[in-house]
C-alpha cells in the first residue's frame, strides 16, 4: 500500500480510525498534500474532496450533527483555516465534535515572508475546546528507550491524536484544533571538526535618515561590490521608482524586481527584453556556472514575499557574503536566509541617500578610485536576460495554444493605465515570467498567497480606483466569490478574465503535486464553474476563446466596453506541459 512519506501524518490518520473516524471533508492545497495521500491510502474512511473551506466546514459540521460523532476538516496551511471558523464556532456552541487539522509550515519559516504562512498555533483558540500544535522537528532524531515508538517525534504524535479525539468528544463534546507543521523529513549527520562560526545580523537604527558619516560607511561597502535588489509585492511608490531607478544606474547594481512590486525603471520598453522583472525565464534555463556567475556580493531586499520560488531557491543556494533589508520589513524576516544587517529606513531615503553620498564622495575623491572599473553586475543581468527572453519568444511562436500564450496576449493588450489583479496560482506565475513589461499597477494578495479572496479583492480596489481595473483568475479562485459581479457600487470600468484550465492547474505544474495519483480528485478538483450563465444572472457581456486569433479579435473591444467578462477555455495538460517545456533548460 502506498502511504505518505511523513510519519506524523500517517501516526495522525491511524491514531484517527483505531478511534473510530469515518469522515474526512478534504480541501485541495499543496501544504497538506501529506494529509490527503494520507487519507487517499485509507479506503476505509470515506473522503469528501470540497475546495472552498468554509463551505467544508460547514458540511463537515452537518455530518458531525447528523451522527453524533467527529469529523475530519483537513486543509492547507495560511488562510484556508480561517475559512473554517464560522463553522468551528457554530460547534462550539451547538457542542458539536469537529476534528480539524490545518496543515502549516515550519515554525522557523513563520513571519518570514515566505509564502502561504501565519501564525496558525492557537489562531483558533476561542472557538474550540483545545488546541495542539505537531512541531515539524519535535524530537524526530531522538529514540525513544522503548519498542513502541521509533522516535520521540512518533510518541508526540502519537500522544496528541489520542488526546485530541478525547478531548472533542468528552464530557460536552466539541471542536479541537491539530495544527501540524509539515516538512520534508530530517535526520541526516555530519562531522563538526570545528565550532560554527555563528552569524549576527546587525540593525541600523535611524529616525528618518541616517547621519552623513553613517552613509558613507555604507556607501563604502558598495564600491566595487556586485549588488542584487530583490523586490517583492509593494504598493505604487513614485518617489521610490525614482530613487531606485537612480541606484540601478551604477554598474554595479542589477534589479530582480517582481511585477508585484511596481517599480517600472525602464519606461517605455515593449517587452521583457532586458527588463528587471525578468527573474524565473533567467534562473529556469540557466545552469550551475551561470547562476554562480550571477550570484551577488550583497542583496538588498525590500517589499514584501516573493512569488519567484527559483529566486528564493538561487539566493539560498548562492548565498551573497552580505543581505540588507530595509525599513519596509520586519527586522527578523530572514526568508533568504543570509540576513545581516536591517536598516530601520525607508527604501527611498535609503536608494537617495546611498546615491547622493556616491555622487558627493566622488567630487571629494573619497570614494574608492575605478572601484567598480570592470564591474558591469547591471550589465550581466541585463545581457542574459536579453538573450533568453528573446529565445523564450521565439519559443513561443510555435508553441500551442495555452495559459502561457494567453497570458503573453493579454499583457501585451493592456493599457499602461490601467490596474491588474492577479489571482494566486498561474496568473501571478505568469506574469512573473517577464515576457512582456508590465508598466500598468499589478496586485495580487501576496501577503499570506491565498486564493478565496482576490476576486473580491479586485472589485473593493476598483471601487476606490479612477483607472480601469482587470482582474485575471483562474476557474477554481474565480469560483469562491463570483458574486462580486453584483455588488452594488461596481465601476462600471472592471472587467473580468478568467481562465477554464479544469480546476488548480498549478497543481499540474509544481513538483509536489504533478506526479501524484491523486492530482486530478484531491488537488485540481474540477468544479466547473458557470461563467457564461453568471454573465447572463449579473447582466454582464460574455466572450470567448478558444484560440490565440479568437483572443487578439476579442480584446479590443473586450478593454473598451463596460462589464465585460471573457472567458479563456484551454487544455491543461497541453498548459502545464507547455510550461514546464518553457521552464526546462
Amino acid at each position: 500500500m502506498r502511504d505518505t512519506a511523513n510519519r506524523s501524518c500517517r501516526i495522525l490518520f491511524d491514531v484517527m480510525a483505531a478511534q473510530g473516524l469515518e469522515d474526512a471533508v478534504l480541501s485541495p492545497g499543496s501544504r497538506n498534500a501529506p494529509l490527503l495521500i494520507a487519507a487517499a491510502a485509507r479506503p476505509a474512511l470515506k473522503k469528501h474532496i470540497i475546495p472552498d473551506e468554509r463551505t467544508a466546514a460547514f458540511v463537515a459540521l452537518g455530518m458531525a450533527m447528523a451522527t453524533r460523532r467527529p469529523v475530519m476538516l483537513a486543509c492547507t496551511s495560511g488562510t484556508a483555516m480561517y475559512n473554517y471558523a464560522p463553522a468551528i464556532a457554530e460547534a462550539m456552541y451547538r457542542h458539536v465534535p469537529l476534528i480539524v487539522v490545518t496543515a502549516d509550515r515550519p515554525q522557523r519559516w513563520i513571519d518570514q515572508d515566505d509564502s502561504q504562512t501565519l501564525r496558525q498555533p492557537g489562531a483558533l483558540d476561542n472557538i474550540v475546546k483545545r488546541s495542539f500544535n505537531i512541531s515539524a522537528t519535535e524530537g524526530a532524531t531522538v529514540p525513544t528507550r522503548g519498542h513502541r515508538f521509533e522516535t520521540e517525534q512518533d510518541w508526540y504524535t502519537n500522544r496528541l491524536a489520542n488526546e485530541a479525539w478525547i478531548i472533542a468528544t468528552s464530557g460536552r463534546p466539541g471542536p479541537v484544533h491539530i495544527n501540524i507543521q509539515i516538512d520534508s523529513p530530517l535526520g541526516d549527520t555530519v562531522e563538526v571538526d570545528t565550532p560554527r562560526q555563528e552569524r549576527i545580523v546587525r540593525v541600523v537604527e535611524s529616525p528618518g535618515t541616517l547621519p552623513p558619516d553613517r552613509f558613507r560607511e555604507w556607501a563604502g561597502r558598495l564600491a566595487g561590490r556586485r549588488v542584487l535588489v530583490v523586490a517583492g509585492f509593494m504598493s505604487p511608490n513614485h518617489e521610490l521608482n525614482g530613487a531606485l531607478r537612480d541606484f540601478a544606474d551604477m554598474p554595479n547594481v542589477a534589479v530582480c524586481a517582481e511585477p508585484l512590486a511596481n517599480l517600472h525603471l525602464r519606461p517605455g520598453q515593449d517587452d521583457g527584453a532586458g527588463c528587471d522583472i525578468v527573474i524565473d525565464t533567467v534562473l529556469a534555463k540557466s545552469d550551475d556556472d551561470t547562476k554562480r556567475s550571477l550570484r551577488p556580493d550583497v542583496v538588498i531586499s525590500i517589499g514584501g514575499s516573493l512569488v519567484s520560488r527559483m529566486l528564493k531557491e538561487f539566493l539560498r543556494t548562492y548565498q551573497p557574503e552580505e543581505c540588507w533589508t530595509l525599513g519596509d520589513t520586519d527586522p527578523g524576516v530572514d526568508c533568504l536566509q543570509c540576513l545581516t544587517t536591517h536598516f530601520e529606513l525607508e527604501p527611498a531615503a535609503f536608494f537617495r541617500g546611498i546615491v547622493s553620498t556616491v555622487k558627493w564622495m566622488a567630487r571629494r575623491g573619497e570614494y574608492p578610485e575605478n572601484a567598480d572599473d570592470g564591474n558591469q553586475y547591471g550589465r550581466e543581468w541585463d545581457e542574459i536576460r536579453e538573450r533568453y527572453v528573446r529565445e523564450a519568444l521565439n519559443e513561443l511562436d510555435d508553441a500551442p495554444w495555452s495559459e502561457l500564450s494567453a497570458s503573453v496576449l493579454i499583457l501585451r493588450s493592456l493599457p499602461r493605465k490601467c490596474n491588474l489583479f492577479l489571482s494566486n496560482g498561474t496568473p501571478v506565475r505568469y506574469a512573473g515570467l517577464g515576457l512582456v513589461d508590465t508598466p500598468f499597477s499589478c496586485y495580487c494578495n501576496r501577503g499570506v498567497s491565498g486564493i478565496e479572496g482576490g476576486s473580491a479583492t479586485a472589485a473593493g480596489l476598483a471601487m476606490k480606483q479612477s483607472l480601469p481595473t482587470v482582474l485575471y483568475t483562474g476557474d477554481m479562485s474565480f469560483g469562491y466569490n463570483p458574486q462580486i459581479m453584483g455588488l452594488p457600487g461596481l465601476p462600471e470600468n472592471f472587467r473580468i478574465i478568467v481562465v477554464n484550465n479544469s480546476g488548480g492547474g498549478i497543481f499540474r505544474f509544481i513538483g509536489q503535486t504533478r506526479d501524484l495519483p491523486e492530482r486530478e480528485e484531491y488537488f485540481c478538483a474540477d468544479r466547473p464553474q458557470p461563467v457564461e450563465g453568471l454573465a447572463r444572472a449579473y447582466s454582464w457581456k460574455y466572450l470567448r476563446a478558444t484560440n490565440a486569433d479568437e483572443l487578439s479579435t476579442i480584446l479590443p473591444d473586450f478593454l473598451t466596453c463596460p462589464r465585460k467578462i471573457l472567458e479563456l477555455i484551454v487544455d491543461p495538460a497541453v498548459s502545464a506541459a507547455t510550461l514546464r517545456r518553457f521552464l526546462t533548460r
